[in-house]
């Protein structure tokens, strides 16, 4: 048995063709790296890879994470500037090195090592959109990162790839980088991934929130529930939401606001996108434009 799921809806368009990557053989590891590459190439994509929003210098810094469950591999990259496909970076720290994660400009040393691709990851869009916050201050709602689950024959697997939200402070690291709280995989127990506000995310440790309840026998569903309103309820908090996939290849998510979606394969290969109950019907909860400098 095997299945992806997804935060959101953007990778909804790719997750067929990575579905039929591992029915014809290849690794759940590469058919959601692949995935999350086509997302971050996206230049409709304004909060991850090529085209993501501008820190506060002009510079697009971009964040990813990959983790597998049989021995709880990470590889992560924080504030990589100047190399396509991040998550790709990322696999490598926790495939290459004995390392979790490599930030700043020894991210970009590793990724120049290991031969990847550079490239100005400044879209227009994303230049223009820049300028009109520096000069303007114009400001948009938005969510970030794709964070994507696979689970092949009991083994999970996971991607992750922000580039965090705009106009933010050169050298911030998001909740995508950080194990425990953006994300956790086991394959004893399951996988979770978050999206939203990241300092929030990472105040509240959401992703292993997550994971406890379902190391302690709570269906994803009710894992990924449960942790949103424990975190809810203990700080003044953003908007978040997470994915999580137990080790039955059952799925749930849960978020704090009512816009949050899911992606996932079915048997087949279909791909469905449908939108998460939201957890907190008739609260008020802010985006996270107070993170806005």
């Amino acid at each position: 048995m095997f299945r992806i799921a997804a935060t959101w809806s953007e990778s909804a368009k790719f997750m067929g063709e990575a579905w039929k990557m591992v029915k014809n053989g290849q690794s759940i590891e590469d058919a959601i790296e692949w995935a999350v590459c086509q997302v971050e190439d996206d230049p409709d994509e304004h909060t991850v890879g090529y085209g993501g929003g501008l820190n506060k210098n002009g510079v697009n810094e971009l964040d990813a994470a990959f983790m597998e469950g049989r021995e709880r591999k990470i590889g992560a990259v924080a504030g990589l500037v100047g190399f396509k496909n991040p998550v790709k970076v990322a696999r490598l720290v926790m495939e290459k090195t004995p390392h979790n994660l490599i930030n700043g400009a020894g991210a970009a040393e590793f990724a120049r090592a290991m031969g990847c691709e550079e490239r100005n990851m400044n879209s227009p869009e994303a230049i223009i959109e820049w300028e009109n916050r520096d000069k303007k201050g114009i400001t948009r709602d938005q969510h970030d990162t794709v964070g994507m689950i696979g689970i092949q024959d009991g083994h999970l697997a996971l991607a992750m790839s922000t580039s965090g939200f705009l106009y933010r402070l050169p050298g911030r690291t998001s909740d995508t980088a950080v194990p425990g709280c953006g994300y956790f995989c086991d394959d004893n127990v399951g996988a979770v991934v978050c999206t939203g506000v990241g300092e929030d995310i990472m105040r509240g440790a959401l992703a292993a929130k997550a994971f406890f309840y379902m190391e302690q026998g709570e269906s994803a569903p009710v894992a990924a529930l449960r942790a949103v309103q424990d975190v809810h309820s203990r700080i003044k908090i953003g908007r978040v939401a997470l994915l999580a996939m137990d080790k039955t290849g059952c799925f749930g998510g849960a978020a704090n606001h009512e816009i949050y979606c899911v992606s996932y394969t079915d048997d087949e290969g279909g791909v469905h996108t449908d939108k998460v109950p939201y957890c907190f019907q008739g609260s008020n909860i802010p985006c996270g434009k107070e993170l806005y400098l």
